[in-house]
């Protein structure tokens, strides 16, 4: 356990990973926006049955999306930080890199 947050390394960890899912986040919230427009288009003058078939793809997507999350905090601020993040880091494909 770290002893302070405000450490050099471990605060510019931290804010890495509330840059990292706050940017997520709003991906997310776009999306979920145009989702949802696209169900309501789907069942006009059905709300009801628009709001249905948007949470049936909403919830499982969600999921998902809170694992991946969690993993990156982990990455980010867990006990193996900063390591787990550089080895991330280092095996994505040189591609990514650019």
């Amino acid at each position: 356990m770290r002893q302070r947050l405000s450490d050099g390394i471990y605060a510019r960890q931290e804010l890495l990973a509330i840059v990292m899912v706050t940017q997520l986040r709003r991906h997310l919230a776009m999306f979920d926006g145009a989702e949802l427009a696209m169900a309501i288009a789907a069942h006009p003058g059905d709300i009801e049955a628009a709001l249905t078939a948007y949470e049936a793809a909403l919830f499982p997507r969600s999921a998902t999306f809170y694992a991946d999350a969690v993993e990156i905090l982990d990455l980010c601020l867990g006990d193996r930080a900063p390591f787990g993040l550089i080895e991330l880091f280092d095996s994505a494909p040189a591609e990514e890199h650019a």
